[in-house]
């Protein structure tokens, strides 16, 4: 009976004059493009799908309406991914609500869920194939959505549906956890349409289930839909709306997409902005190294909006020297960075600056990351300095004394100087700026620069570092301070205090010698400590005759490393710094 009122309706309607308002050149032009192999549109693969042979949709996808709602499905690229979630152990079985035009609830939603600018925490189960969120009837009439004086809805598929016709039949819901939402599951299981005769053997209906998200995302999934065997779908409605029909947005109207629903669809409603994908940073700068070095740098990935992202590739316009470690297909959620693995490993010297390009299912499709990256070959070359030797002698402490140190390449690969230390760093200074590329033709002038603090002697060492062959060069640095106004060899001086004029040679090997200066009369206390400050030798006390004297330190079965000669006259303490290497 409710299919003979079905098709009086339609009848009447055509006696309205609607058939007149058929255009018939959207028509013929719909089935000329079909006819000639151009993709259609939508519009024109409905008309197709009605007036002619069915087409094939391209654009399965459409929004937004008013409230911003988007749907897409899964023929779409970066459209839903089908996966069935099976609620039948824990799911909650109203079936014994169901029945032929019955709305069953309220049900609890297990959280606020946003529908349409209205919170909702109950709902409705209609038996014509949909979702409301109150308790009013809906019709096995179904229409264009949104339709207005009906209430807000899901219309999983709206028809003449007959859930009682099944001896299998069920509907199940479960409020759980997906990707970090909370989510309610409804499940409809094997659902007739009427009339029909009792199904015992799942042949001609549907298996569907609607998900819906706190964050107002809707998707619908069909697991089966039995149209081969008999179950029609060309008589259906699939799509949302709000109270009373003032907005919304539809899928499909009495099969205006050929062949649709179909098993293991998947179709999504929501409201989120898509995503870019960010990078971070957006150019890597590797440096230079050498043919057979490895640098890794992080690269940081991020989606801008509310939808994840997915990475499904990436190319390299130079791929023998990087790889990337990241395993595709590799999907990043909203407000989630990750952060991955850059490599440079160069099989050989050269520049290997280029670009890395990576895809995903982003609104802006394809990412590119600039990489800067330069590779030398193993280094043949010596790097050589001259002198080995910089004797700065005994500047006075308001002075500064700058000596010439030459740079140079022996060989036929350039060198690059990457570093320098000096052993007593305080008042030394070299006029380098690093990392230095020097080529085998060119010599390099450094100016090192000696600005005692105090007076002492300051002898110590310099090395510096490179790619070369001898990969550190050392240069000694003999240099004195002193604050009196007159040079060691004025021996006539009368000093007014005590002091240490220096240590001849320092560093040394097995002896040096020490000389101080002190009043005549004054009794002279001097002694040795290794760097740990263990006595190593202790002087016997002497009486001060003349303006200097000297003490002798033999270090024959002393360790290399530095040592500390500490002197004191009762009145005023004085220590030198001396480094013994053997």
């Amino acid at each position: 009976m409710k299919k003979l009122l079905v098709i009086i309706l339609g009848l009447c309607l055509a006696s309205t004059g609607m058939a007149d308002n058929v255009d018939k050149a959207a028509i013929d032009e719909a089935l000329s493009a079909y006819e000639a192999g151009v993709e259609l549109t939508k519009e024109q693969d409905a008309l197709v799908s009605q007036y002619g042979s069915t087409g094939s949709v391209i654009d399965n996808a459409g929004g937004p309406d008013d409230y911003g709602y988007n749907w897409e499905d899964s023929e779409e690229e970066g459209g839903p991914v089908y996966e069935w979630i099976d609620i039948t152990e824990n799911g909650t079985s109203v079936i014994n609500d169901m029945s032929d035009d019955t709305i069953g609830g309220p049900y609890p939603v297990g959280f606020t869920f946003p529908f349409y600018g209205v919170d909702c925490t109950s709902f409705y189960i209609g038996s014509n194939g949909m979702i409301s969120f109150n308790g009013t009837y809906i019709s096995y009439v179904n229409y264009q959505m949104p339709a207005n004086t009906y209430p807000a809805m899901i219309a999983w598929f709206w028809d003449d549906l007959d859930p009682g016709q099944a001896s299998d039949a069920d509907v199940l819901y479960d409020t759980m956890v997906i990707n970090n939402r909370n989510a309610l599951v409804v499940s409809f299981l094997n659902w007739d349409e009427w009339p029909g005769s009792p199904d015992p053997n799942g042949q001609e209906d549907i298996t569907a289930q609607v998900i819906m998200f706190e964050n107002e995302t809707i998707l619908i999934q069909y697991n089966s839909v039995e149209s081969a065997a008999g179950f029609d779908i060309a008589g259906c409605t699939i799509g949302i709306q709000s109270n009373s029909g003032a907005d919304g947005q539809s899928v499909l109207y009495n099969g205006s997409i050929g062949g649709y629903p179909y098993d293991e669809l998947a179709l999504e409603f929501s409201t989120y902005e898509l995503s870019d994908l960010e990078v971070s940073p957006s150019t890597l700068y590797f440096g230079s190294i050498s043919e057979n070095e490895t640098v890794v740098l992080p690269l940081q990935l991020s989606a801008t909006e509310d939808s994840p992202v997915t990475i499904d590739s990436y190319f390299f316009e130079l791929p023998a020297g990087f790889s990337i470690d990241i395993d595709l297909p590799f999907t990043i959620q909203p407000e989630e960075e990750v952060d991955v693995d850059l490599i440079f490993a160069p099989t050989n010297p050269g520049d290997w600056s280029s670009d890395l390009w990576i895809h995903s299912d982003g609104l802006n499709e394809f990412v590119t990351v600039h990489l800067v990256a330069e590779a030398t070959a193993d280094n043949t070359s010596e790097l050589t300095v001259s002198p080995p030797e910089l004797d700065f002698g005994t500047v006075f402490v308001s002075d500064i004394s700058v000596l010439p140190l030459q740079l140079s390449v022996n060989g036929d690969t350039p060198v690059i100087v990457d570093g320098y230390t000096f052993q007593f760093p305080t008042g030394f200074q070299i006029d380098l700026d690093l990392p230095y590329t020097l080529q085998p033709q060119n010599v390099l002038d450094v100016d090192v620069t000696f600005a005692p603090p105090s007076a002492a002697d300051w002898s110590s060492t310099l090395w510096i570092n490179s790619n070369a062959t001898n990969p550190t060069v050392t240069i000694d640095l003999l240099a004195d301070a002193t604050t009196t106004s007159v040079l060691e060899s004025d021996e006539n001086f009368l000093p007014t205090a005590l002091e240490i004029a220096g240590a001849y040679p320092n560093p040394f090997n097995a002896s040096t010698v020490i000389k101080i200066r002190a009043p005549q009369g004054r009794t002279i206390s001097a002694v040795i400590y290794d760097v740990r400050g263990r006595e190593v030798h202790r002087y016997e006390s002497f009486r001060q005759g003349g303006s200097t004297s000297q003490l002798a330190f033999e270090a024959d079965n002393l360790p290399s490393g530095l040592y500390i000669c500490h002197i004191t006259d009762g009145f005023t303490s004085f220590s030198q710094k001396l480094v013994l290497l053997k």
